[in-house]
């Protein structure tokens, strides 16, 4: 019995925010598992917010989202505070690189902030700050909710290729999760992990990364897909299909 997970962050509900270096395909060894949480009331974020300075209010905001163990109301209060086009797009940029850049930050505020950067006016090199931020934090999470893997023949959907493709592989208990996070240029993709029809083992997978058909918002979006599945035997690595060329990811842990 196979069993898996599929998560799309972001833009128009399948791809989230991106960056725009080339094609690069990094295998590590980072994981993110999101849940999804409910937002309190934010004392300290909206003492900040009453500050009437843009440069003196994001340093209010900026400490606040550098706080070791920020609990995940804050995260999102800090969010919302920074993407509401109140700040300077650098101001904004720099609370929000802090908050990307936690450790604590959580899968739920992860795709909060994937949700709300297209809509805070930064510039574009500054939102690709954030995004580098974003990707280079594996931040905090829980294990993956198994579901049913889709099934999909290499080749067999159109293939973007993504920027800051990074692929991971860990093993737990019998079980393995296999990831990909990375960015797309626009919004509108459609961006998931299927299985491979062929009956071999361990098992292949297709990253599928279909770019949108009709017109899509042109911001960076970045995006997370993973499968979980059974794996007794001890194998080295999986392999991904990416369009016409395939991966080897190592497989991690015990």
């Amino acid at each position: 019995m196979r069993t898996g997970l599929v998560r799309r962050w972001g833009v128009l509900g399948a791809a989230v925010v991106a960056s725009a270096l080339g094609g690069c395909v990094i295998v590590d060894e980072s994981c993110d598992h999101p849940p999804t949480p409910p937002v309190g009331d934010c004392p300290n974020v909206r003492a900040a917010r009453s500050i009437s300075f843009s440069s003196d209010r994001a340093e209010a905001l900026k400490r606040i989202a550098s706080m070791p163990g920020l609990a995940e109301p804050e995260q999102y209060c800090v969010i919302d505070a920074s993407t509401d086009r109140s700040l300077f797009s650098s101001d904004a940029t720099e609370v929000l690189v802090a908050i990307a850049s936690n450790p604590a930050l959580t899968p739920g505020a992860r795709t909060h902030l994937s949700d709300r950067l297209p809509r805070a006016g930064l510039f574009s090199s500054d939102s690709k700050k954030v995004v580098d931020a974003m990707l280079n934090n594996p931040g905090a999470g829980g294990p993956p909710a198994p579901g049913p893997i889709p099934v999909v023949m290499p080749g067999d959907r159109p293939f973007g290729e993504p920027m800051d493709l990074r692929l991971t592989a860990e093993r737990s208990g019998g079980w393995v999760t296999l990831r990909a996070r990375g960015s797309n240029p626009t919004g509108g993709y459609t961006t998931y992990l299927a299985q491979a029809p062929m009956k071999i083992l361990p098992p292949q997978f297709v990253l599928v990364n279909s770019p949108p058909e009709g017109p899509a918002t042109q911001v960076v979006s970045v995006f997370e897909a993973g499968a979980q599945f059974r794996l007794e035997d001890r194998w080295p690595d999986l392999v991904v299909h990416l369009g016409d060329r395939k991966v080897k990811v190592p497989i991690v842990g015990r």
